[in-house]
């Protein structure tokens, strides 16, 4: 399945994805890097982070890699926009700066490290995804626009190329917000196959299935065993991963979902399958490296044995 998503190697710079990340403010600078990072890694050509002015800095210093855009403002950074009134100007000049890219892009993902300022989370970011929801673009919304879903309830209502990613809490609150129902207990089970197809009405997923039939996207509910559904098909992932659950893999399963997601649409396939692909990835990366570093496992260690493990995937050496 890897190798059909993956499909030949496209030689036009940007052909194997061009993703852009919406995140980055003054307290979390890593979580939009790992993001960007795993993009490359897994395969995209180009990465383009759009961040706050004190983010754009650490960022860059991370990696040259990246291609950093520091426009996006927070009014706990920005002391000009502590006067609300300033703010519908402010918005339509971030709004252009940022726009001006979309058009060249595949994927966004939104979320990391975008933070919870009113001015940034509130009324900028939701533009933004309004935005690549009409342009088309894949949308993986993670962490923080998590947080804009369950306050703007139809904000990507149907939209059938978003890649939902809760957490178990974060679950509870979508569901909360949705449904506003009491979330059943999901009955969980060892499975026999690593990638196990289920039917919708399953205990084990039919909560998932139901939440994303109400929002009308792709659900990836993330855990020991990843639950992703878009609300027909149901897929369960249970390769073994980490033992240690370190900051920033949900990041990292950010960037490889968006490419791989790019890829399986540049090829034909649905894009359920490289999310599901993107969710076996990162397991076996997370088990490579925990493996490797134990306790002391970090983030970076993670991104580390991408490429290897991609390699490994693809049936070829790592070299190549």
């Amino acid at each position: 399945m890897i190798r059909a998503i993956y499909g030949e190697l496209g030689q036009q710079k940007g052909a194997n994805g061009k993703i852009s990340i919406i995140g980055g403010c003054l307290e979390y600078t890593g979580a939009p890097y790992y993001a960007g990072a795993s993009c490359l890694r897994a395969g995209a050509d180009l990465a383009h982070v759009f961040c706050t002015y004190n983010a754009g800095i650490p960022i860059k210093c991370y990696s040259p890699e990246l291609i950093v855009h520091p426009v996006l403002k927070a009014a706990n950074e920005n002391p000009e926009l502590s006067d609300k009134s300033v703010w519908p100007k402010a918005l339509e000049e971030i709004y252009g700066e940022v726009s001006r890219w979309y058009p060249s892009m595949h994927a966004f993902i939104v979320g990391c490290g975008l933070g919870k300022d009113e001015f940034l989370a509130d009324h900028l970011a939701p533009r933004l995804l309004t935005l690549a929801k009409e342009q088309g673009k894949i949308i993986v919304a993670d962490a923080d626009a998590i947080t804009i879903l369950c306050k703007n309830i139809d904000i990507l209502a149907g939209y059938q190329s978003a890649v939902i990613t809760p957490n178990p809490n974060e679950f509870k609150r979508l569901w909360d917000a949705y449904i506003n129902e009491p979330l059943p207990n999901q009955e969980y089970r060892c499975l026999e196959r690593e990638i196990t197809e289920l039917p919708a009405s399953d205990p084990m997923v039919s909560s998932s299935v139901r939440l994303a039939r109400r929002l009308g996207n792709i659900i990836f509910q993330k855990g020991q065993i990843d639950i992703i559904t878009n609300g027909e098909k149901v897929v369960c992932v249970s390769t073994p991963g980490s033992r240690k659950r370190c900051g920033g893999q949900g990041d990292i399963l950010a960037g490889i979902i968006a490419t791989l997601s790019h890829n399986a649409t540049r090829n034909s396939l649905e894009m359920i399958d490289g999310v599901v692909a993107a969710s076996m990835l990162m397991k076996r990366c997370a088990y490579v490296a925990f493996c490797k570093r134990g306790r002391s496992l970090t983030a970076p260690d993670i991104i580390k044995v991408l490429p290897e493990v991609v390699a490994e995937a693809l049936s070829l050496d790592p070299s190549l």
